[in-house]
């Protein structure tokens, strides 16, 4: 497939760099729940603004990134990203509003240069060239550039058997500055320069409408979760350190955004936005993710309609709700347990009559009694941080507010703070040992389900969140 595009008016062209181990990457703490346009944050209070001015006399944050699963992106009207949540909680340490800015690609670091920008954040590899430029920030963490083929390429074991193959990636990138870098060293194979996206082009891997492209590795594992067919086969560079990048007369701001950074790592939130973001992405099993994606598209239109009116009515995002059904019955309205639990939620005879219902097999009455259930839970979490209340209350549905009620328990024992997500699935577990369970009010509980229950949750809706299909 034709995919030709003359470099578009590229950011400079960067040396190849050798980095340094990974440092672990990024971050965010939103659990439930792609924009080119600027979005600006909520006008500030009068108090806040004197706090801009006592701090760092700056009105507002600029940031310069790209649309992408892993940097920026909107959902729900809601800006979000790995590199948008970091950048809010900087632009928020120092009294600032944060705005962003999408340029056209090849054109952040010239954008940066010339003052339309204060910060590029997009998972930019710090090369050579680069520093020349501009100012990085510490290391966030390092990439690797990953060869991707379709998983059903099995010819391809060394970069020597690209011998004649072309290789697709998106123009004015450190992507092809690097496969140029392969080429210079004498490795014979063709590069075709696009004006797509990386991720367009792993859809395009996906799809077989091309053979090969290129990705930095945290984007090509999770990427997997949309496609999953396109297959890290190998890296062709050492780990590169990324970071973010500010103008080099910018001292003050850089100098600000590296205490933020320290104090980030320290206090824990880069961790957390991490987790959000990026937990879990190295696990990866083919076959259940390529049946939820079979299954989206032959099963879950049939109760789309039903699912949406009961999350509305409950202020729920019906793709959360999807994935919770996907994960209870795989959209099966006969589904049972040997439990006793039926229906598209698995509902008991007990929440069933709590809620209602005379039908649990009966899918709208099962969706709206189930829905309903779990906002009750939800609700029920009032002293647990928005961040981390869906979680306790997924938990909850799967294994029981009780159980969880134990687990909260245990953490506050253990000097753990018992309202956070991140104490209690290091809980729940611990009582299936009886040095622990013997101990707790509600007794025995396969602890590790809910965990992983939440956790494949989060992968499913990950996915619908992020809108492959036209659902």
């Amino acid at each position: 497939m034709a995919c030709r595009a003359t470099p578009d008016r590229a950011a400079p062209r960067a040396a190849s760099a050798t980095g340094k181990k990974a440092l672990g990457c990024f971050l965010l703490a939103l659990v439930a729940l792609t924009a080119c346009a600027p979005a600006e944050e909520p006008a500030r209070s009068a108090l806040e603004r004197r706090t801009v001015q006592d701090t760092s006399g700056r009105e507002e944050i600029v940031l310069i990134t790209r649309p992408n699963s892993s940097s920026y992106y909107h959902y729900g009207g809601k800006a979000m990203g790995f590199d948008h949540d970091l950048a809010k909680a900087f632009a928020l340490s120092i009294g600032a509003r944060l705005r962003v800015i999408i340029p056209e690609p090849g054109e952040m670091v010239s954008g940066l240069l010339s003052g339309r920008g204060d910060i590029i954040a997009a998972n930019i590899v710090m090369t050579s060239r680069r520093k020349e430029l501009m100012a990085f920030s510490d290391p966030l963490g390092s990439v690797q550039m990953q060869l991707v083929a379709h998983r059903n390429t099995l010819d391809i074991a060394s970069i020597d058997d690209l011998k004649g193959r072309t290789v697709y990636v998106r123009a004015g990138t450190d992507l092809e500055e690097e496969l140029m870098s392969l080429k210079r060293r004498g490795y014979d194979f063709h590069i075709d320069p696009c004006a797509q996206s990386t991720e367009e082009l792993l859809r395009m891997v996906n799809d077989r409408e091309i053979e090969l492209t290129v990705a930095h590795s945290n984007l090509a594992l999770l990427s997997r979760r949309y496609y999953p067919n396109a297959e890290a086969l190998f890296p062709l560079t050492l780990p590169l350190p990324v970071g973010w990048a500010v103008r080099n007369t910018d001292r003050r701001l850089l100098a600000q955004l590296n205490a933020f950074l320290q104090n980030a790592r320290e206090s824990g939130l880069i961790a957390d936005i991490h987790n959000t973001y990026y937990a879990n992405i190295e696990s990866f099993d083919y076959m259940e993710i390529s049946r939820f994606h079979s299954r989206i598209r032959t099963r879950l239109p049939k109760y789309r309609d039903a699912i949406i009116r009961a999350s509305e009515r409950h202020g729920l995002d019906w793709r959360l709700v999807a994935a919770v059904i996907y994960q209870e019955s795989q959209f099966n309205p006969q589904a049972a347990s040997f439990t006793g639990v039926r229906g598209l939620m698995q509902l008991s005879q007990a929440a069933a009559s709590e809620m209602g219902i005379s039908n649990r097999d009966d899918p709208v009455q099962s969706i709206n009694a189930g829905v309903g259930y779990l906002k009750r839970l939800y609700d029920g979490y009032t002293g647990v941080p928005e961040a981390d209340r869906m979680c306790f209350a997924l938990a909850a549905y799967n294994v029981g507010p009780a159980h969880v009620e134990d687990a909260m328990r245990i953490a506050d024992e253990m000097g753990l703070a018992p309202n956070k997500w991140s104490s209690i699935r290091s809980t729940l577990p611990l009582l299936t040992e009886s040095r622990y369970y013997s101990r707790a009010t509600y007794g025995y509980c396969r602890g590790l389900e809910p965990v992983r229950y939440v956790k494949n949750i989060h992968t499913y809706y990950d996915v619908l969140r992020q809108k492959v299909w036209s659902l």
